[in-house]
């Protein structure tokens, strides 16, 4: 991506903690997509054409999608598959719950079948977006296309919330939703978060208080990158897994960091 354009990823990071905003500035790129990460988005991307085959989706066709999304990683990800023992990727398949995701998916085609599909049905897979009113760049998962409303998606590993969506999701989904409105030339009202792991798809209503947060946060990390700021740790940053805990460790506070 533009060396002088933000990522939409940095609106997550800046969410967990600012200080590894700074921090980031040292590294060569960001960080690879995990090797299950990988094979849940292409598992995703295969789920409009395996759901139009049935009227409903069973454990036996998840595996048999999983079975197909192997054949093909090798070449999608050569950097990350190519040299990989057929036993690993056997392994990684199976620690996917392949029941969890068949139960899931099938409540939403139970409950709209033709508008679960259309949510899960690219009308982009992956594209790069500029916006230069914003000077962000990022990558949705897909976009897809709802009546006549382009909507972001994107892929999440973890377990979702109760209900709705987790912050972090809501503040990406709001960073995409500027740069497909700028792309099309649009009013993006809605974001979809794909939690495949567990087969749940939740759509968000795009908010004003997002849009703002999310502005002022650009503006934030500007300043980090401009003035070589280091921010305030907050109260829970998670330091026990990240990457610059060490660096960070022994990084002076400063009071500039105050304004953050």
């Amino acid at each position: 991506m533009d060396q002088n354009h933000l990522r939409v990823s940095q609106l997550a990071t800046y969410n967990s903690c600012p200080r590894k905003i700074y921090f980031e500035q040292t590294l060569p790129k960001p960080t690879q997509p995990g090797k299950e990460t990988l094979i849940l988005k292409e598992l995703s991307h295969l789920l409009p054409s395996t759901i139009k085959k049935t009227d409903e989706i069973s454990e036996n066709d998840i595996t048999r999608a999983f079975h197909e999304v192997c054949k093909e990683l090798a070449h999608i990800y050569p950097g990350t598959f190519a040299q990989i023992p057929k036993e690993e990727l056997v392994g990684l398949v199976k620690q996917l719950d392949t029941k969890a995701i068949a139960d899931g998916l099938s409540t939403h085609i139970k409950e709209d079948r033709r508008g679960f599909l259309a949510s899960i049905t690219p009308h982009a897979s992956e594209p790069l977006l500029y916006s230069e009113k914003h000077r962000l760049a990022g990558v949705p998962n897909k976009i897809v296309k709802i009546e006549d409303e382009f909507v972001p998606s994107v892929l999440k590993t973890g377990r979702p919330p109760e209900n709705g969506v987790w912050k972090t999701e809501r503040l990406l989904l709001t960073g995409y939703a500027l740069l497909v409105e700028e792309h099309y030339n649009t009013i993006v009202k809605t974001g979809i978060a794909e939690y495949l792991r567990h087969g749940t798809i939740r759509k968000i209503r795009i908010r004003a208080r997002e849009r703002r947060e999310v502005l002022q946060t650009l503006h934030k990390i500007k300043k980090i990158h401009q003035n070589q700021i280091i921010p305030e740790k907050p109260p829970h940053a998670p330091c026990e897994r990240c990457e610059h805990k060490e660096q960070c460790e022994i990084t002076p506070e400063t009071l500039s960091s105050k304004f953050f």
